[in-house]
Parts: C-alpha cells; sequence; structure tokens
C-alpha cells in the first residue's frame, strides 16, 4: 500500500509540473 502512495504522489507532483510548462508554452505563444 505504501508503495502505491509513493507511486501516486510521484505521478501528482509529475503532472503539477507538466501543467507548469504547459502553462508557461501557453503564455509565451499568447504573448509572440
Amino acid at each position: 500500500m505504501k508503495e502505491i502512495e509513493i507511486s501516486r504522489t510521484i505521478i501528482e507532483q509529475y503532472h503539477r509540473k507538466l501543467l507548469d510548462c504547459l502553462d508557461n508554452d501557453v503564455v509565451v505563444v499568447g504573448a509572440g
């Protein structure tokens, strides 16, 4: 069970970083 929780938190952190990158890309594209 602990392994599942750890992998889940890792996936959530990865998603947040990915969303942040996408938001930054959208801002750059919108400004361009």
